[in-house]
């Protein structure tokens, strides 16, 4: 019977002792048992695919194949599975429309619209996000309120800048749009290419 975080062990208070693994020690289990049971390395694959939550591909199985590779440990199920995966992952994040060549900087001040509050000051915020003509919004309101936007704003994340205005009463939140979710897009497909790369055996 297939594992589940159900079963795992708990501690005193009854939370999960799930063992938190890393690419080094997914490396040594893959190579062991490669090399010595090729069923119990396809379920071991398996097993692993089938927990992204505990063996994430971009934290754990990325790594841990470019780890393989540099050992020139190529071969094996568990390798095999786990290499397909790594290279499938990256293609389509690398394919994806919203990142694919060409890759260009926003053409208006239209921002994804990511708020999910939709309290009176969100909703201004999030026609702000969308408007393609407005660079910079002011919030006028109580600390309370420019406290909750500037919540929403990091935790949306939305592509905005805050600063506050001590000048009159209430003070100001100065919201000015930033290019932070194409300047990560360019970042993350700059380590996908160079990743694949190297899981496809090719020159950087």
């Amino acid at each position: 019977m297939a594992a589940t975080p159900e079963k795992a062990p708990k501690d005193q208070w009854g939370r999960s002792q799930l063992v938190r693994p890393d690419s080094a020690s997914l490396v040594g289990v893959i190579a062991v048992v490669d090399r010595i049971d090729p069923a119990l390395a396809k379920r071991s694959a398996e097993h692993v695919l089938a927990w992204p939550r505990h063996f994430g591909l971009d934290a754990l199985v990325v790594p841990a194949m470019k780890r393989l590779l540099q050992s020139k440990h190529r071969t094996g199920n568990g390798f095999t599975a786990l290499h397909d995966a790594a290279v499938d992952h990256l293609r389509q994040r690398i394919a994806e429309p919203r990142i694919a060549e060409p890759l260009e900087a926003p053409r208006s001040w239209a921002r994804p619209k990511t708020v999910r509050c939709d309290c009176e000051p969100c909703k201004q915020l999030s026609r702000f996000l969308v408007d393609p003509n407005e660079e910079c919004w002011t919030l006028r309101a109580a600390q309370q309120i420019r406290t909750h936007v500037e919540y929403t704003i990091r935790h949306a994340p939305a592509d905005v800048d805050c600063e506050t205005v001590r000048r009159g009463s209430p003070h100001s939140l100065i919201c000015t749009k930033n290019q932070a979710s194409y300047q990560r897009r360019v970042i993350q497909r700059k380590l996908d290419l160079a990743d694949l790369a190297i899981l496809q055996g090719r020159p950087k």
